[in-house]
């Protein structure tokens, strides 16, 4: 099974944080693949630069601590942005909409 995690999850599973689900590291364990979407390193270095506190971490951190734990990084390519807009409005999050379009994209026809 390939496993595409939300920055915080990825996030809270590298840190071995308590606010990681039981059932989200089970899916992490099981998982064949699992990814890291380059959107989620945006978001973590443009929270980190605000200095407000909720991103104890910095992006360059971040990278290493998922190539670390062996999450492999999607990319997002211009196709993947530009569909954004195609998909519905089921989460308000801007940066959990790019990695599902590049995620989509990419394994559609596997």
């Amino acid at each position: 099974m390939r496993l595409l995690l939300d920055t915080h999850i990825a996030l809270w599973a590298v840190t071995g944080s308590p606010l990681l689900p039981r059932q989200a590291q089970m899916a992490i364990l099981a998982a064949d693949e699992v990814f890291v979407s380059v959107a989620s390193l945006w978001e973590v270095a443009i929270k980190h630069a605000l200095g407000r506190g909720d991103m104890p971490v910095s992006s360059p951190q971040a990278m290493l601590a998922f190539i670390d734990a062996g999450y492999r990084v999607l990319d997002i390519k211009p196709a993947h942005a530009v569909r954004v807009e195609t998909l519905p409005p089921l989460h308000g999050d801007p940066f959990a909409r790019s990695p599902a379009c590049s995620w989509r994209r990419r394994w559609k026809n596997r």
